[in-house]
Order: structure tokens, then C-alpha cells, then sequence
């Protein structure tokens, strides 16, 4: 494996986190200090002694989970890919795991495999292993030609893990890339991992074997092109990155220095020699994939995290499944943390088991969240002292703590995540979680293993109110406490209580939040939109315009142009799209036209929406997922500073206001024009044109009126007013006008030179708006 070197080549970067990390460990060991000696209510009630204990234990756990996870993150190792020969490249198994995923979703899979880049592609070995042991998707596999296997068994025995060792007891390659059914790699994911296995084998070829550095497995990230729930139902997709990016681009690579790395189970190479030592992956546990690495490593394999996507799939899509699939995984963890014996292991160094006890105490957040929640309730509402302390003590411990706190976060984590954030997640999760570790704590196993169901089920939107009455519930009692603590700083012109304060109007947002959360938003896409700024060619009766895509699904597509051309509502254009070794020719159905901000100099540009009706190659629809898939998903990877007001005011709007769809068949061109017909002598101003109608000023002209415009002869006649001083003229003979794609251009070029530019415009310029300039070379001189 190569040398690793620093993640941040800037010095005053690695310093900057340093300097965070020392500064908050300081201030957070002095507010501990403080925190125990001096602010438990012992003579107190016993319900408020019992909760001020429970919330400084939940605080000290808490507060070493944070230090083992910013002394990660502090000095983060990243490990250049380094160059092998290509000789040297080894057998590759792959194994697609499925059990009721549906044909279409599985395809997506598949096809990403296939077109997998690797020196000797008859190295590579694509399984799908179907444990549902469905005759249909046998069927299905054979429609994939010999390069794709499919394995089923007549058991369910030891369920994923079990189907798993399954198939690598029919298979024999040294390395296995194991994927889940959703997950489509990119294709230069092989050339992008393997190297390093190749490079740690050529190195242990010089050393005596007990020297040998064995790499037991390489996890990538599991990254997702659709949206997570949190971006999407808090209307957030702009601001936020995808809520496990952080835990797989940044915390899984900070883990491999201290070899503690978690297998996710998907997007990971692991060694064939590793499981076998292990005796095959761990089959007593509902996350089979966390135990079956920590045993890898108990086994002394070196494993390596790293921070590149490099295959997508996609997040849960109903509030249920996300509760299921965060069940699962906590329960799995503590299960497995009993079953293995991690913190009595005397395989694990000391290390590698506080990364380990971290990762399972983090799954106790639902009940560290109920207490954070709770401890202000009770005193504000129900007048139950948990904490004794004066304002000025507050403000000399712990305001020192958190406000390093917070900065040590954004900065250590290169501003992927906050403290806000944060909280958000773990504040919508914990009433659903909170019975379930708790059960799981005491022995109550769950022992079924549930697929987290990943097909598209439409809109949520307004039908989960029963996960909306928890936040209802404390919201009403942070509320009474926020008016309580109001009353009792009047009433004894005290400010005391202002922390109690501050911390119920700070959980009172983030419960607001997860109401928002919980309510849901409006589904209108059928099919992922995945954001894409490529050059393509529009081609439209004959004449060839040059664009760029401004986002591409498997449905439809929308691309922006330097100025408006003519396309017909019943016309099918066809889009050439190229890039890296996919071409796909797409046959569209025009849906809207309209002017967008983000042009060269500031600006416009004309946005074209359309639906794919086809193909012109039986291999298009693969080409077209080569396109949307084979790159890394374009959602935010820093978060958007924003208030609370910000957050709040923004949900509110967007829930409150009614969806409009433009369906503008043509672009509407503002000018500034004077014309004469040949019916009458009075000159008249026409301020808008559509290529099919006139608007102009309310003059008193005949009802049809003959135009000379572009050297062309118009005949219009007068449709309905619109409104008093607007009249609209359609134009009748439309085929004599434009009698090919060049006349219909002669006219929009014309026309152009009294261009006004757009009434109306989005207020803002999106990331891909700005993104359009970086390919703005490639288009017409029009657009420099």
C-alpha cells in the first residue's frame, strides 16, 4: 500500500484543526470538572437528582465519543493510489446481492458492472446471487449474455451472509467486490482500489511472512444519486450533503490509521483469504457486515477506508423504511458487540477498541437525545432543578465548551457537518429508536433480517402523522416552558434561567424541524434527476444547435441554449449526448421553454424540458445510464450556512405555496419593436414574440393584418385581447412562414436584435447555472 501523506497539503489547514482539537479538549475536560463538582442538585428531589445524574453520565459519554472521533479527525491520513503493472491485476469476483429487488432496479446494477474498466476483463466475474430463488430473475440474468452469473441456494440459512458464503464457496477469486442491489459502480471503480491490493501484495513479496501487511478489505463510500429524506422533505437539497456522506468520505477514512474501519457490507473489496480465516462472513447477527470486518480485523488484516465515490445507489424513500433500516442497524451493532466480545477482545488494540465502543455508543443517541430534550422541560415546566449553576458560571464553563465545539466540528470535518445538522438528524430519530436499542440493550434480539425496500413508493406527503405526534408532544411542552421561564425572569428580574432558555427555544426548532420533517413534501418525479453540465448537440428538422444539459433522468432531460430556436410541440428532436465511452442519440417530446439566469456576462440562457420518447440504438438506454450513474452524485458536499430563521421561514413558504408548472410550448422573446401592416397606415409597437404570435400595443387594426418581417410575409389575425392594452395576433400561415428549421431561424435572428430580455426571471443562480460557464467555451460564439 503506498506511503500515506496528510489529507490537507496546506499546513495551516492541519495546524488550524490541530489548534481546534487541543482548544476544545481543554475547555470541554474543564467544564466536566465543573459540571461534576459543583452542579449536581444532591439535596435536591429525587426525580431531579435522578435526571441531573442521567444527563451529566449522557454528557461525559458523549464528550469521550466526541474526543475519540475529533482525534480522528484531527490529522486524517489519506493513501495515494499508486501505479502497478497491469500484469499484475488479480481475478475479480462480484457479487450483486439480491433477494426481492425488481427487475428495473437490478438492470441499473448490472449494467454498471458490465461496463466496469479493467486491463483483462476476463478477470472480472459478475454474480448475481438471488436468495429470494426466483425462477423469473433467473430468466432475466440470462438476458445478460456469459458475462454475468447467476447463483441462488435452496436454504435461507444464515440469510445475506449466508447467501454470501453461498457464493464464495462456488466462486475462487482472491478478491470479491460485494454490492448491494441498488448500487451502481462507476466504471472506473476497479482501477480506482484495486491498485492498492496490487502494490501491498508487491511489497510483501520482499518481507519475511510474519512481516507481511495483509489487507483484508477496502471500503469505499456508499454513496446515493437520489436524494436522502432529510434534503429532500426539509426542502434542503441545496444546503445539505447526503447525511451518510460524512460518515463514509470522512469518519470511515479517518478510522484507518487506527485500523478500525467498519465494513458497510457494499462498494467494498475484501480478501477471499480474510473470510476464509474468519470461517466465512459472521451469520449470527442482522448486520453481518459490521461483524464480519471487526473479525477480519481481530484477524490482524490491515483495512482501508476511503474518501471517493465510487459507485451510487439509493437512500430509503419512506419515513418507515428509514426507521427500519436505522433500527436494524443499531440493534445489529450492540448485538454484535456482545456476541464477538469487541471490548474484551485481546485481539483488538486499545485503539481499535475505543473506535469500536464508539461506534456502539453512538446508536444510544435516541436516549442522550431524550434527555437533552427533557432536562430544561423539567425544570421550566415542572420545576425540577437538574443542574444548580448561576449565569455567570454557565457563560465561564460551558459556553467556552460549546462554542469549541461547534467550530471544532465544521472545521474538522472540512465543513461536511455542524453541530445543527447534527442534532436535526439525531432529534427526528430518537422516539423511534429509543425502545428498540433499550429492548436490544437488555438482551431482546431482533432476529429477523428486513431489506430496506428501495423502489420508488410516491409521494409521503401528509400520510404519516402518527411519526408527527412525539415532536407534537414536546413541542407543546417546550412551548409551556419557553412562556414558564418568560414568566419566572420577569417575575424575579432574574436572567439565571436564560440558559434553560436557550436550550428549550434551541430544541424547540430542531422538533419544528422534524414536524416539517415528518410532513413530508410533494413527490412529482418519477425518475431520479441527476445533475448533469455536459455538451450536446439538439437536433431539430434538419439543423444541428449546440448546448449544454442542465439535468438528465432516465425520463427526461433539460438543456439550455444560448438563444431560443423553434421547437414544435409535436415534433420529436433528437439530443446527442456523449461522454467518457457512452454515446446515446435521444428522440424527445418538447415540454417547456423558458429564459433562466447563468449566461456568460450575466445573462440569459433558454432552458428546454423534455421527455425521452426513445431511442435510436437498441443499446441506448444503457448508454443513457452510463451517462446519469457512471460519475460521483452532484449534491452539495459542504454545508450552507443558514439561521434558524433562515430554515424555518423556508419550510414554511414552500409548504404553504402551490406548485406551478410551466408549459410553455414556445420562448417568448421581450422587444422593443415598430411595425406597419399593409391594412393600415399607423405604425404600432409590438413588445412580444413567440414565433407564433404577436403581442402588441391596442391600436385600432383590422382583425387580419399582413406583417413583413425577415423578408418574410406574415398573415395574422387577431385573437382574444388580453387585457386592455395588449392584443394578440396569431400567425396564420405558419408553413409558408417557416418552411424549414433555417427560415424559423432567419426570422428568431431578426427578431433578436430588438430583444428587451426577459420580464421574468428566478431570483436565484444555482450551482449549475454557475457551473454552465465552465463549458460556455464549447457553444455558439453567441454565448461568449
Amino acid at each position: 500500500m503506498a506511503k500515506p501523506k496528510k489529507k490537507d497539503a496546506n499546513e495551516v489547514s492541519i495546524g488550524m484543526k490541530r489548534f481546534w482539537f487541543i482548544v476544545n479538549c481543554i475547555f470541554t475536560l474543564n467544564y466536566l470538572i465543573w459540571r461534576t463538582c459543583f452542579t449536581v442538585p444532591w439535596g435536591g428531589h429525587m426525580i431531579a437528582l435522578g435526571a441531573a445524574l442521567l444527563l451529566l453520565t449522557v454528557e461525559a459519554l458523549g464528550m469521550v465519543e466526541q474526543f475519540v472521533h475529533f482525534y480522528n479527525m484531527y490529522n486524517v491520513e489519506d493513501y495515494p493510489l499508486p501505479k502497478v503493472p497491469y500484469e499484475l491485476y488479480p481475478d475479480i469476483d462480484i457479487f450483486i446481492s439480491t433477494y426481492n429487488e425488481e427487475e428495473e432496479l437490478l438492470y441499473k446494477t448490472i449494467n454498471g458492472c458490465l461496463n466496469l474498466d479493467y486491463p483483462d476483463l476476463n478477470k472480472v466475474h459478475i454474480y448475481l446471487i438471488d436468495d429470494g430463488h426466483r425462477a423469473h430473475i433467473k430468466e432475466f440474468a440470462k438476458t445478460f449474455g456469459p458475462r454475468l452469473n447467476y447463483l441462488d441456494r435452496d436454504t435461507h440459512i444464515g440469510q445475506k451472509a449466508g447467501n454470501i458464503n453461498h457464493a464464495i464457496s462456488v466462486t475462487n477469486s482472491p478478491y470479491i467486490l460485494t454490492l448491494d442491489a441498488d448500487m451502481i459502480v462507476q466504471s472506473r471503480f476497479l482501477m480506482e482500489v484495486v491498485p492498492y491490493l496490487v502494490d501491498g501484495d508487491i511489497k510483501n513479496w520482499a518481507l519475511p511472512k510474519e512481516e507481511e501487511m495483509r489487507i483484508g478489505f477496502i471500503q469505499t463510500p456508499q454513496a446515493f444519486y437520489d436524494l436522502d429524506l432529510f434534503q429532500f422533505n426539509l426542502h434542503s437539497e441545496a444546503k445539505i450533503p447526503n447525511e451518510q456522506d460524512y460518515f463514509y468520505r470522512d469518519i470511515q477514512v479517518a478510522k484507518t490509521k487506527s485500523n478500525s474501519v467498519i465494513y458497510g457490507g457494499s462498494n467494498t473489496i475484501i480478501s477471499r483469504k480474510a473470510i476464509y480465516d474468519i470461517g466465512g462472513f459472521f451469520t449470527e447477527s442482522i448486520t453481518e457486515d459490521f461483524a464480519t470486518g471487526c473479525m477480519i480485523q481481530k484477524k490482524g488484516y490491515v483495512c482501508l477506508g476511503t474518501g471517493k465515490p465510487l459507485a451510487s445507489g439509493l437512500s430509503p424513500n419512506t419515513i418507515q423504511g428509514l426507521i427500519q433500516q436505522r433500527v436494524r442497524w443499531g440493534r445489529g451493532v450492540i448485538d454484535t458487540g456482545h456476541k464477538i466480545d469487541i471490548l474484551g477482545s485481546s485481539e483488538l488494540n486499545f485503539m481499535q477498541k475505543l473506535n469500536y465502543w464508539a461506534s456502539i455508543y453512538y446508536w444510544y443517541v435516541p436516549l442522550k437525545r431524550l434527555i437533552y430534550i427533557l432536562a430544561p422541560i423539567l425544570f421550566a415546566t415542572f420545576g425540577f432543578e437538574v443542574m444548580v449553576c448561576t449565569l455567570p458560571e454557565v457563560l465561564m464553563f460551558w459556553a467556552p465548551m460549546y462554542v469549541t465545539s461547534t467550530i471544532s466540528m465544521k472545521t474538522l470535518s472540512g465543513n461536511r457537518r455542524n453541530n445543527k445538522w447534527t442534532s436535526v438528524y439525531e432529534t427526528v430519530m430518537f422516539p423511534f429508536m429509543l425502545i428498540p436499542i433499550l429492548m436490544e440493550t437488555f438482551g431482546f434480539s431482533l432476529k429477523k433480517f428486513k431489506v430496506t425496500q428501495k423502489a420508488k413508493a410516491g409521494s409521503q406527503k401528509g400520510k404519516n402523522f402518527v411519526y408527527m405526534v412525539p415532536s407534537l408532544i414536546l413541542i407543546a411542552m417546550s412551548v409551556f416552558g419557553i412562556i414558564n421561564s418568560i414568566r419566572i425572569v420577569f417575575i424575579s428580574n432574574s436572567f439565571g434561567i436564560a440558559v434553560m432558555l436557550f436550550w428549550l427555544c434551541n430544541n424547540l426548532y430542531i422538533m419544528v424541524m422534524g414536524l416539517f420533517f415528518m410532513d413530508g413534501r410533494e413527490a412529482y418525479r418519477n425518475a431520479e434527476r441527476i445533475m448533469v453540465t455536459l455538451p450536446c448537440k439538439l437536433e431539430v428538422g434538419g439543423v444541428s444547435y449546440d448546448c449544454v444539459t442542465k439535468d438528465i433522468s432516465e425520463q427526461g432531460v433539460a438543456i439550455r441554449t444560448a438563444q431560443p430556436h423553434l421547437v414544435e410541440p409535436n415534433s420529436t428532436p433528437i439530443l446527442v449526448l456523449k461522454d467518457k465511452k457512452y454515446m446515446v442519440r435521444l428522440k424527445l417530446k418538447p415540454i417547456h421553454v423558458g429564459p433562466v439566469r447563468g449566461g456568460p456576462n450575466g445573462g440569459i440562457l433558454w432552458e428546454y424540458a423534455f421527455v425521452i420518447k426513445g431511442y435510436d440504438s437498441r443499446n441506448g438506454f444503457d448508454n443513457l445510464c452510463g451517462i446519469c450513474y457512471d460519475r460521483v452524485p452532484t449534491h452539495p458536499e459542504e454545508v450552507m450556512e443558514s439561521s434558524v430563521y433562515q430554515d424555518l421561514s423556508m419550510n414554511f413558504k414552500r409548504r404553504t405555496n402551490i406548485a406551478f408548472f410551466a408549459k410553455r410550448a414556445y420562448p417568448r422573446i421581450a422587444v422593443d419593436l415598430t411595425l406597419t401592416c399593409d391594412e393600415s397606415p399607423v405604425s404600432f409597437r409590438v413588445f412580444d414574440f413567440n414565433y407564433h404570435f404577436f403581442a402588441i400595443e391596442n391600436k385600432r387594426l383590422p382583425r387580419r393584418i399582413t406583417l413583413h418581417v425577415a423578408g418574410k410575409t406574415m398573415s395574422c389575425v387577431r385573437g382574444a385581447a388580453k387585457g386592455k392594452k395588449v392584443l394578440l395576433y396569431e400567425i396564420e400561415n405558419i408553413d409558408e412562414v417557416y418552411p424549414n428549421q433555417q427560415a424559423a431561424d432567419e426570422v428568431m435572428d431578426w427578431i433578436l436584435q430588438y430583444a428587451q430580455g426577459p420580464r421574468k426571471l428566478p431570483a436565484e443562480k444555482t450551482r449549475v447555472e454557475s457551473e454552465f460557464d465552465e463549458v460556455s467555451a464549447v457553444l455558439s460564439p453567441a454565448m461568449q
